[in-house]
């Protein structure tokens, strides 16, 4: 929840800095409304009120503050449009029937034939001891404790009470007898009236305010299940694809500094469906921390909304952005607005980068296709999270980073140490070099056996032996990438795993052995995206893949045909595994405008087919 609370508080700082913002009522509710949003889509749901001052109210205050919340809260969620309510002297648990005796009245109440003055003062007097209220107290605790449900009331025109009914004579009782009732009226801020309400429009809600940011929360829920069995990178790199194929940037309304806050500086008009509605960079930067907010990460994942000043991207002047804390331990910067099409940091050059010079105090510079682009922290944000928050790294972040905590190892008697277990989930496991303040020379036998969800294993050179069947029934292992020149029990890698290695290596003599030829380690050093797909696939539609951002795909023995344009306009795609010993029927072109000729290549003793780039070292020996 404290991410929650730093993400309304930077939120309300926004507010404040963007130029051209005043602090008229219109900008207040509007600010009110964004809050309520914040509220609405909130991963732990439903409004957040507290009781604060609840004690100074009367029992009919108390009586009316509860109504009064609902009522604001039916409002504000469009389950009401009609800010009015009406009450009966029986709503209040007020008598309804006064005697002589209960007004303090000797003898008849009557004066003639009429009420006598003295009986209706002394009424009055009761149902003021009765049903006694400040609604203008009540209003402010009200804004108080629930400002976002109170978005559209305007609070230069208040409320407004009135009451009306009659008293009659029970001459069998010498008893008055009334039927009162009161009303309460909220004026309705101007931006939130139903104009077509007639007389009623000031006091009459428009109906739908609340339906984007429904639909809007259901669409980001969505995203989040669609990732949901990604790595943590994965998630935040899908996540910022996602945004930029929905959103477009507003360059209009943010080289207007006369526009009103609203509509374009809101998370809901990213993921509302609408191309029309275009967004400015904090939309941007809200869609991706809502998302972050949703997600159960496996590390250490958190991102933070902050706000600042730019230098380049999309012009000089106030910007957000994310500050994404990753379980390397290190603060990267996230800059959704300036990663979409046409950006100076397009292609993800601003997500999860490096800087190339700066620190806190003096801002941050990255370098982007050749041009320098700043960010500086305003004081707010930097009051609000503190330096080590906002300390960012000066490297990239690695995707295939595993916490050395999930590794097990031994002492040996040399001082070094082996690698004897791993307990990670992560699909990318990146070996350390160093554990516990010694180097790691070893990956022990049986180390890793049995790990399916391990797709990529990146071995260090400071490894010098890799023992048998570390890596046995690694169900999922594709890639495994070795820096050095370490000593490898035959039966360490599974068949059909890719392995990278360096032109030196002495590897190339024991994979010739195994019928592999090396795959050059500068590869893997591009971080290559794998698209593995479920061992139960037996066919792959068309065009079901198209247009996919893998480099490489792995498809399971099970598949026995793949249809036309399946894997089509890929852009990145270098190769694609088959794991069976079939080759899979072909239907049309699947591979249709992935920009790269295609042949099949066959690995000894494997049973492996690999359908890979002309333009690649060959992964086979030449003529299988």
């Amino acid at each position: 929840m404290q991410k929650y609370w730093k993400w309304l508080l930077i939120c309300a700082v926004i507010v404040l800095a963007v130029p051209g913002i005043s602090a008229q009522a219109d900008q207040e509710n509007q600010a009110l409304f964004d809050g309520y949003v914040s509220r609405l889509l909130a991963w732990e749901g439903g409004p957040v009120s507290r009781r604060a001052g609840l004690d100074s109210l009367s029992d009919t205050e108390k009586f009316l503050y509860a109504q009064f919340q609902t009522l604001a809260e039916d409002l504000a969620a469009g389950r009401a449009t009609l800010a009015r309510k009406t009450y009966t002297l029986e709503d209040f648990g007020a008598k309804t029937v006064w005697t002589a005796e209960d007004l303090g009245v000797e003898g008849s109440l009557l004066d003639g034939s009429r009420i006598s003055e003295q009986a209706r003062t002394k009424l009055r007097e009761a149902l003021a001891r009765e049903v006694s209220y400040d609604t203008g107290h009540i209003m402010d605790l009200l804004l108080l404790n629930c400002p976002y449900e109170l978005y559209w009331f305007d609070k230069t025109q208040g409320s407004h009470d009135s009451y009306n009914g009659g008293i009659s004579y029970n001459g069998v009782q010498n008893a008055l007898v009334v039927s009162q009732t009161y009303t309460f009226e909220f004026y309705v801020a101007q931006a939130y009236q139903d104009t077509g309400a007639g007389e009623d429009a000031p006091f009459t809600v428009k109906a739908g305010l609340t339906a984007a940011p429904m639909a809007a929360a259901a669409k980001a829920k969505s995203i989040v299940e669609k990732y949901a069995g990604s790595t943590d990178y994965e998630k935040l790199q899908g996540y910022l694809q996602e945004i930029c194929t929905l959103a477009s940037y507003n360059g209009e309304v943010a080289n207007d500094l006369t526009t009103p806050f609203g509509n374009p500086w809101q998370l809901v008009w990213v993921f509302d469906g609408d191309p029309d509605t275009k967004v400015v960079c904090e939309g941007y930067a809200k869609a991706f921390q809502y998302l972050c907010d949703l997600t159960s990460f496996a590390g250490n994942v958190e991102s933070s909304l902050v706000s600042g000043y730019m230098s380049g991207g999309t012009g000089a002047g106030p910007h957000m952005w994310n500050a994404v804390a990753m379980p390397d331990g290190k603060n990267y910067l996230v800059d959704v607005t300036n990663c979409d099409a046409g950006t100076v940091g397009e292609g993800e050059l601003l997500f999860l980068k490096g800087f190339s010079s700066g620190s806190v105090e003096d801002g941050y510079w990255f370098r982007c296709n050749g041009a320098n682009v700043g960010y500086a922290y305003d004081e707010k944000t930097t009051d609000i999270y503190g330096k080590a928050a906002l300390t960012l790294s000066g490297t990239a972040y690695d995707p295939a980073f595993a916490p050395q905590s999930s590794f097990r190892s031994s002492l040996a008697a040399d001082g070094s140490r082996t690698i004897t277990g791993y307990s990670g989930t992560g699909t990318d496991v990146v070996i350390p070099s160093e554990l516990e303040g010694a180097p790691v020379r070893s990956v022990g036998a049986d180390a890793f056996k049995g790990k399916n969800s391990i797709i990529r294993v990146t071995v260090p050179d400071s490894v010098k032996t890799i023992g048998s069947k570390a890596f046995a029934d690694c169900g999922h292992l594709a890639m495994l990438i070795i820096r050095g020149d370490p000593e490898v029990a035959a039966d360490a890698v599974p068949a059909g795993t890719v392995v990278f290695c360096g032109e030196s290596t002495a590897l190339h003599g024991w994979l010739a052995a195994k019928g592999y030829k090396t795959v050059a380690l500068e590869k893997a050093d591009r971080g290559l995206t794998v698209l593995r797909l479920p061992e139960d696939t037996a066919e792959i539609g068309q065009q079901a893949f198209i247009g996919s951002a893998a480099d490489a795909v792995f498809i399971p023995a099970g598949v026995r045909s793949i249809g036309d344009g399946a894997f089509g306009n890929m852009k990145n795609l270098e190769f694609v595994v088959f794991e069976g010993n079939k080759t899979p029927r072909l239907e049309g072109s699947p591979f249709a405008g992935s920009d790269r000729a295609w042949q099949i290549g066959t690995a000894s003793g494997t049973g492996l087919k690999v359908f890979t780039s002309t333009t690649w070292q060959g992964l086979f020996p030449d003529g299988e």
